[in-house]
């Protein structure tokens, strides 16, 4: 009986330490899972506002078309002028292809840090319910135990039940 019980305290003993550690990296993936939220709001923020630059920027290109750039050429007062101005509008170009790329990097960040966060909610589950599983597990134990002591508890009071009635028979109304 004694052996059993120090058994059952050991496993015990090694569940509550599985269960805590559990707990542990539970309360560091939800720090972590936290900080990746926090990060992709502020990245869907950069990339929303870059959108909107870039919007900005192709509705003005599309209403002003490329006649503007056209205009501004001829309008160039001798060569180094009109160089400076292609100079002006080969730069202005390469800025939008600048931000163009820019902005596809931004979605692409976005996209993994979205699918980093569902892996990160993914292992959250996981330890979830790996610490639900040795909650069941310590119940499991503490349950097989008390029904092991009931039964030795009952037998034992069968025992004495049998041991104190076996020497006299009390009747009643007579004592003695």
């Amino acid at each position: 009986v004694q052996a059993e019980k120090t058994t059952v305290e050991t496993e015990l003993k090694k569940i509550a330490e599985e269960m805590e550690k559990t707990q542990s990296k539970l309360d560091a993936k939800q720090a972590e899972i936290t900080e990746a939220e926090e990060n992709l709001v502020q990245a869907k923020v950069e990339e929303n506002t870059q959108y909107q630059s870039m919007k900005i920027r192709i509705k003005y290109m599309y209403e002003n078309g490329n006649m503007e750039f056209i205009e501004v050429l001829a309008d160039s007062e001798n060569i180094s002028d009109f160089l400076n101005k292609t100079e002006y509008i080969s730069k202005l170009s390469e800025y939008d292809r600048d931000k163009l790329k820019e902005f596809q990097k931004t979605v692409k960040a976005v996209e993994e840090q979205e699918a980093a966060l569902q892996k990160e909610y993914e292992e959250l589950n996981t330890l979830q319910t790996d610490l639900v599983n040795q909650q069941t597990q310590a119940q499991t134990l503490l349950k097989g135990c008390s029904a092991g002591r009931f039964k030795q508890s009952a037998r034992q009071q069968d025992g004495d039940t049998a041991e104190a009635g076996g020497g006299r028979e009390e009747t009643p109304g007579r004592s003695g």
